[in-house]
Formats: C-alpha cells, structure tokens, sequence
C-alpha cells in the first residue's frame, strides 16, 4: 500500500476525532475515496456507522461498454454476496492470499461489502 495513502489517512482521522469526536455516521468514497473508507474501517480509529463504496466506472462508460462489465462482473460479485465467496476457485485463493498479506483492509472490505446473504439472487442488468 502507498504510504502516502497512509499518511493522508492519518490526516482525515485527525480531523474527524478534531471536528466530530472520532463519530461520524456515514463515509462514502468513490474509487481512490473508496480506498480511503476501507483504511478508516480498517483501522478502527474512527466509528463509522455505515461505509459506503461507490465507483464511477459504469456510470461513466458508454452504454456499451456498461452492458459488457456488468454482464461480466455481475456474475463474478453475486456469488460473493450470496455466499461471502468467489465461485471461480482461482479467483478465491488469490483473494485469500491478499487478505493474508494486506490483513484486516481486505477483511474490512469485505465486511463492508456484505456476509453470506443466501437469499440474494443474481439478475440481469440493464443499462438505460
């Protein structure tokens, strides 16, 4: 990981327990923002009720190229939320081996991300 990364994590908790008691209710980041949330939960330095992840990548692609990432990746995420694992074998030892080597970041993301939810059903997206 970047250690300007870490540094500039260091700062935002500084000012979140300066300005919010080391409380705040919701972070929300998107893409290098994302990383941020991810180091604030991992960390624990901070309580933050709800972390939220967003990216802009879809939204910014063309129609296209939104329908050909979601068909590819929809497959690939639902198993993980459903069940809290990737169903490519391949695919889970080298997430297990990150979550080894970066520890508790990787274990927060995940966390973040969802547990086992056996209810949840893949669907077809759309793109308007």
């Amino acid at each position: 990981m970047c250690p300007c990364l870490q540094a500039e994590n260091k700062k935002i908790e500084a000012y979140l327990k300066t300005r919010c008691g080391g409380h705040i209710r919701a972070a929300y980041g998107c893409s290098l923002g994302g990383s941020f949330v991810g180091l604030l939960v991992a960390r624990q330095n901070i309580h933050i009720a709800y972390g939220i992840l967003g990216s802009s990548d879809l939204d910014q692609a063309s129609p296209l190229a939104a329908k050909l990432q979601a068909d590819f990746l929809l497959p690939l995420i639902v198993p993980v939320v459903r069940d809290g694992k990737l169903k490519a074998k391949f695919l889970q030892k080298r997430l297990d081996k990150h979550a080894r080597e970066l520890g508790d970041c990787v274990k927060a993301f995940l966390k973040m991300f969802g547990e086992a939810r056996p209810y949840m059903a893949g669907r077809k997206l759309s793109t308007v």
